[in-house]
């Protein structure tokens, strides 16, 4: 896992990735990448999908596990653009961070 990102990160990122792990598994499999997709209007063919599923899961198991997710974000996470798009999702969603 990408542990340089700030704890207040991780906790957002988590919160998003559970958000697409719709069935709770632990993971996100093709189908609900491609239903991510289509929720951000991201137009994919059959193929594509796949090849993006290919992209994401590095351990090449089927599906993307939360380090997966983490590791494609957090480089990106550094760059405000990614972390105003990821912000602007929470507000459409109006998911929140669970404060302890």
């Amino acid at each position: 896992m990408n542990s340089q990102l700030p704890m207040e990160e991780l906790k957002k990122l988590r919160i998003f990735f559970e958000y697409l792990d719709e069935d709770k598994s632990g993971t996100i499999c093709l189908q609900e990448l491609k239903k991510t997709c289509q929720r951000l209007k991201i137009k994919l063919n059959e193929h594509e999908a796949f090849e993006l599923m290919r992209l994401l899961d590095r351990n090449s198991n089927g599906s993307v596990d939360f380090d997966e997710f983490v590791n494609l974000l957090g480089d990106k996470y550094k760059h405000d653009l990614t972390r105003n798009e990821l912000n602007a999702f929470f507000d459409k969603y109006d998911l929140s961070i669970k404060k302890n």
